[in-house]
């Protein structure tokens, strides 16, 4: 039961994080913005790459894909820590949110 109920909190926290650097405002502020500052101080010559780097922000499976991985190896690093229970508190919190959304976009609840 608990391995469904981690894989559960894992996808949830993926889809949300993923959200959050694709999506929403404050992960724009966070991640893109940072990162898109950081790329137009570098030499021209390396404009083409930034290009590639910022479009991959955009992308949900590029992103989530990493995202994924990064949610992933966190919860195998605390699994037997004291952090573990930490660490899935956050995965739910973050799962009830996608959750939440998903449905109240459903039943146009936001509309």
């Amino acid at each position: 039961m608990h391995k469904l109920r981690d894989a559960l909190l894992i996808v949830g926290a993926t889809m949300r994080l993923t959200r959050f650097i694709t999506q929403d405002d404050l992960g724009a502020m966070w991640v893109k913005d940072p990162i898109d500052r950081w790329m137009h101080s570098k030499p021209a010559r390396l404009e083409a790459v930034d290009h590639r780097y910022l479009a991959g922000l955009e992308c949900p499976h590029c992103v989530g894909t990493w995202v994924g991985f990064a949610v992933l190896a966190t919860t195998l690093a605390t699994r037997r820590t004291r952090l573990a229970g930490p660490w899935r508190f956050v995965m739910a919190g973050l799962t009830l949110n996608t959750v939440s959304v998903v449905a109240g976009d459903a039943v146009k609840y936001w509309d």
